[in-house]
């Protein structure tokens, strides 16, 4: 049996949801009803009464209804307003404008300056039942609203009137919830396990255990002190515990707030041995534990229960659908990724850092047969050769110092029947390339140290950034190593050659940087005003760190900004300039010598005409006044 969640959905997100399911089947049993409101909360009470849930994930809408009427914890899917404003972005883009947004009772805090700050026309409604959104969409297909944003009651009404819909929970906001419902179930069904098993062990050890409250009350009282003492559980719990055991030195630990232990008690012609351990809270005592036994059949005894669940829930996040882009190249890149999903070769991804090769890696695993399996990484330049060998394949007991009692499962072993993704590919050493070979050629591993033949069902997918034919006549990569990994190619194209992606990836990464750093919705218009100044010249950058640079230049810029609500378009402009410097890189090529001579003397004149005042100058030029001193000082120097 796994801890149990369940998921209470409507329409689009029930979908979702379903295709989401195999994804956590190794972790917990997910069972998902379709079901809305007072429906909904009439089978999640049936639900709890008969104790068949640990937690329940649902909508927004429907966990405001259920949070005040179950005892059961209750993860809710939520779409902030930066994520429902993307949508909105999104919406506007493939039906145009006017768009509708559509919430449950209460409207959403800044999605208007959100908004206002996109520039999209948009408005919000608000709803309390199915009768009044299915008034709301008609009265919005006569007002001339080009389609709404909402959750699955929404979508699932627009449909029926043919009107154009989209649902406003992005795939990561609801694999969010549910790993955070399946992190909950997990710790609360360990959590009844343990409670079990302290019931089991009370009642079946050898020792009387008795626990009081504050006042000396009895509220525990197991099956070994019933024996011992003759006395009933019913009869001892809610009576004083001096009334059953001698109370002199259960005053006495009571009074110096710290344990007696292996007091000799006589009571009742048997004599006992016990041990009276105070609960001390605050410097208070809040109740007393009291172990004991026969005199005759102590024996000093140590019980430790320890108990690591540890969850190797190796999954895969992002789809093919989750990578922004829509330039050629990147749409290109997608298409054959979608094709190699549906085979079982071996992937080779290769392509700039940070072009986002993981993910496509990813993308390729949920879209393949595997996708319910697990989902394996590991940078193979992130080890030294012996770590990575053992790490790759396991290793048995005594292969080597420090090795585990029993053993170890290598990554191999793990990712069965799913993807093991090799990451850096072509940093790994020739002598385990040989290793890798047989394991892919053979569909089989032999753990370090061992001699058993392990049969695996692994789809290997590599990446890499380097050039691994230079590789091959340089004698470091094996050339029949190569082209095992090389059956199917996958080039991920650098961001420089996809600069009309600049301005998506920009608003996706800025509104993620946003949530991230939970900004004011004042702040987040003063920070995209500032962007959409930068933008062109953020498209004219080279970005030699590709995607991965543009979110760490936006987190900077965000935070450089932050708080300045009066920059001229040049200071922006010249800001950026510096940020992206300070990575060595410039902004754009230098001029050709023809058109520096011309710069040149135009600058020079402006400077003559404004008396040299570089402030006024560097406005009239167009350009910060620390590009104008960096080109001075590149006309001195030339």
């Amino acid at each position: 049996m796994k801890p149990k969640v369940v998921a209470i959905s409507y329409g689009q997100l029930t979908d979702i949801l379903i295709e989401m399911k195999k994804l956590y089947e190794s972790v917990v049993e997910l069972q998902i009803i379709d079901a809305l409101l007072e429906e909904a909360l009439n089978t999640a009470r049936r639900l709890e009464q008969r104790e068949e849930v640990e937690v329940f994930v649902t909508g927004n809408s429907n966990a405001r209804i259920l949070v005040n009427n179950l005892e059961t914890p209750i993860v809710a899917i939520k779409a902030g307003a930066s994520t429902v404003a993307e949508k909105v972005y999104e919406a506007a883009k493939t039906y145009g404008e006017p768009i509708a947004v559509m919430s449950f009772r209460n409207r959403m805090p800044a999605l208007q300056d959100l908004l206002e700050l996109l520039k999209v026309k948009a408005e919000e409604f608000v709803f309390t039942d199915s009768h009044s959104a299915e008034e709301c969409i008609r009265t919005l297909q006569s007002r001339g609203f080009k389609a709404v944003v909402g959750a699955g009651q929404v979508c699932r009404i627009a449909q029926k009137y043919n009107f154009p819909s989209v649902f406003r929970y992005p795939r990561e906001t609801i694999l969010e919830a549910l790993d955070t419902a399946a992190k909950l179930a997990v710790s609360r069904w360990y959590d009844k396990l343990k409670n079990k098993q302290l019931k089991v062990i009370l009642d079946n050890i050898q020792n009387g255990v008795i626990a009081t409250d504050r006042s000396g009350m009895i509220n525990l009282f197991n099956a070994s002190a019933e024996k011992i003492l003759g006395i009933e559980k019913e009869a001892a719990v809610g009576r004083q515990i001096t009334d059953i055991l001698p109370g002199e030195k259960y005053r006495e630990a009571q009074a110096i707030k710290r344990p007696e232990l292996n007091c000799v008690e006589r009571l009742n012609q048997k004599e006992l041995v016990c041990n009276y351990i105070p609960i001390v809270e605050k410097d208070q005592v809040e109740g007393m534990v009291v172990t004991f036994n026969n005199l005759k059949d102590v024996q000093e005894s140590e019980y430790e229960i320890r108990r690591k669940y540890r969850n190797k829930g190796f999954i895969a996040r992002a789809t093919l659908n989750d990578i922004i882009g829509e330039s050629p190249a990147i749409k290109q890149a997608k298409i054959f990724a979608e094709r190699f999903a549906k085979s079982e070769g071996t992937v080779l991804i290769t392509g700039e850092s940070g072009t986002g090769k993981e993910l496509f890696a990813q993308g390729i695993h949920l879209a393949s047969k595997r996708a319910g399996g697990p989902f394996v990484p590991i940078n193979c330049a992130a080890l030294p050769e012996n770590l990575l060998e053992s790490e790759l394949f396991g290793y048995e007991e005594g292969a080597f110092t420090g090795a585990k009692k029993g053993g170890k499962a290598g990554l191999f072993e793990l990712a069965h029947r799913g993807t093991l993704f090799l990451d850096e590919i072509g940093e790994i050493s020739l002598n385990l390339q040989t290793r890798l070979l047989r394991a892919l050629q053979e569909r089989e591993i032999m753990r370090v140290g061992g001699s058993r033949v392990i049969p695996v069902d692994v789809r290997v997918i590599a990446a890499t950034n380097r050039n691994l034919k230079q590789a091959i006549k340089e004698g470091r990569m094996r050339e029949d190593f190569y082209y095992r990994i090389n059956v199917l190619n996958l080039r991920v194209p650098p961001l420089r050659e996809r600069p009309e992606d600049i301005d998506l990836l920009a608003h996706h990464l800025m509104l993620k940087i946003f949530n991230r750093m939970e900004l004011s919705g004042r702040s987040q218009r003063v920070v995209g005003r500032y962007l959409q100044m930068v933008l062109p010249n953020l498209k004219k950058y080279s970005w030699p760190g590709n995607v991965r640079e543009l979110e760490n230049f936006l987190e900077r810029f965000i935070a450089v900004v932050l708080g300045e609500e009066r920059l001229t378009p040049n200071e922006v402009v010249g800001l950026t300039e510096k940020l992206l410097s300070a990575e060595g890189d410039l902004l754009s090529l230098p001029p050709k010598a023809t058109d520096l001579e011309k710069e040149r003397e135009r600058i020079l004149k402006v400077l003559q005409e404004t008396g040299g005042k570089k402030k006024v100058a560097a406005e009239r030029l167009g350009i910060s006044r620390v590009t104008l001193w960096r080109k001075l000082k590149d006309f001195k120097g030339s």
